[in-house]
């Protein structure tokens, strides 16, 4: 049972939330994945950016892994809440 354990956190690739999240998180509503694999939709509580504007992101990285925990990462790196 020692064995199964140790294999399975061996092949385990957790992506854990980014650091430092802002203290009210912006959140995307009215959202549709887009062909590029990235996402459109319009934001809300995002600083600088007039709630309900529409935004389109670049690709998506580890989706199924991310959306569940609340946060999404584009394949350049850049992160929303």
């Amino acid at each position: 049972s020692d064995s199964n354990s140790n294999s399975n956190s061996a092949t385990n690739t957790n992506i854990d939330a980014p650091p430092n999240p802002p203290g009210i998180l912006p959140f995307i509503d009215e959202f549709e994945f887009r062909k590029n694999g990235g996402i459109k939709g319009r934001v809300y509580g995002l600083v600088g950016i007039e709630p309900g504007t529409e935004i389109v992101t670049s690709p998506l990285k580890d989706v199924e892994q991310t959306l569940p925990k609340g946060f999404i990462l584009t394949l350049d790196g850049s992160c929303a809440y």
